[in-house]
């Protein structure tokens, strides 16, 4: 997405107000599962797979805790130490007591490549996760014996769920046989949820509401349920606009398009409350009347908001910035015909076209009984 979205705070109507939050995305206590993930393409005989998860190793860990982990990949040629392929070979956490190295590589000891993590929980923002990774790559690569030669320690801070890449090594399989490519090397963060409140489910009710400068108004419902900490993925039906006095060659009106698209992600609280994690995109776009949108400009923002079951809020979002444009010789398969003549372009401003209206997202939470 292009143009960061601020998305704004108001109390709905008939909204109680807003339980404050705060600074923290963890309650006491609360861990993070921190892991290391090996994710590789497929190759076989010159064709390209399908990339995916090929091991993967951490733990859980409060703030100030650390997890250890290594994965390790390849197989080397007995003579030449060359590497022969880049299939998985070992993966696990390090014990207590042991020195992370060691004990990989007794584990892994024909490996061409170990790769190790200390993954230690920091205090994270609200919506994020937060860790400081200290990594390193070992190779037995060309001599037999194991020597590190790379690595470094850094701070990772990103949205739950996400991944961060540490490492990239890239390999070309023979062509006769089945290996991998392309192997990432990353590291993955995500809440625990509390077992207490693990089975919780949670009723989300998202109104997307656009009111234009004349005062009316159209709405799109949208309805989901989720499990507790589940990001459940949200789109609208698009909201068109027929925009006056302009036609396509073949006399088909125009349509202007606001669509909206994100997550919502719930987890009721030890008080009760419940904290919504909000991603939310908006695409504008226009097209030929009644048709889908093809392509547009995007913004978007994050917020992090705690309520109340049965409460209701609403975020207004600014008016849309960019524009879009499409050719008047545009036909009903979205192909134009060329020579393309560059006055034939159709453009329109967001901020000018929408001036004067205003979006917004009314969302209500219900935990499910």
């Amino acid at each position: 997405m292009t143009n960061r979205m601020k998305l704004s705070i108001a109390c709905a109507a008939l909204a109680a107000v807003l339980t404050a939050t705060s600074s923290r995305a963890l309650e006491p206590g609360q861990k993070i599962a921190a892991t290391l993930i090996g994710v590789a393409t497929q190759k076989s005989k010159g064709v390209y797979g399908p990339v995916g998860d090929r091991s993967s190793s951490g733990g859980d860990v409060a703030e100030g805790e650390t997890a250890r982990a290594f994965v390790a990949y390849g197989v080397l040629d007995d003579m030449t130490f060359a590497l022969k392929d880049t299939s998985a070979h070992a993966c696990g956490s390090i014990p207590s007591g042991e020195r992370t190295i060691d004990y990989a590589a007794s584990l892994a000891k024909d490996a061409a490549f170990i790769w190790t993590a200390e993954m230690r929980a920091l205090p994270s923002p609200i919506g994020k996760v937060a860790l400081e990774v200290k990594w390193e790559k070992w190779s037995r690569v060309g001599t037999g014996a194991l020597t590190q030669v790379t690595g470094d320690t850094r701070r990772i801070e990103m949205f739950e769920g996400n991944r961060t890449i540490l490492d990239v090594l890239s390999f070309d399989p023979p062509f006769t046989d089945f290996s991998y490519s392309n192997l990432q090397i990353a590291v993955e963060a995500k809440i625990v949820e509390d077992p207490a409140l693990a089975a919780e489910k949670l009723a989300y009710d998202l109104w997307v509401e656009h009111v234009d400068a004349k005062g009316q108004t159209t709405r799109r419902h949208i309805e989901a349920v989720g499990s507790q900490g589940e990001a459940v993925t949200v789109r609208s039906e698009p909201l068109r606009f027929p925009v006056p006095n302009v036609r396509f060659a073949d006399g088909t009106g125009f349509d202007a398009i606001l669509e909206l698209t994100g997550y919502l992600r719930g987890r009721i609280q030890t008080d009760g409350s419940v904290r919504i994690d909000l991603q939310a995109g908006r695409w504008t776009g226009v097209t030929r009347a009644g048709e889908p949108r093809r392509g547009g400009i995007g913004d978007g923002g994050k917020k992090v908001v705690t309520m109340n079951p049965g409460e209701t809020v609403r975020l207004t979002l600014p008016v849309p910035t960019g524009g879009t444009g499409i050719y008047l010789s545009t036909d009903a398969k979205g192909n134009v015909p060329t020579p393309v003549r560059p006055d034939n372009l159709f453009t329109i401003n967001n901020k000018t076209y929408y001036a004067g209206s205003q979006d917004s997202l009314i969302l209500t939470v219900n935990r499910v009984r």
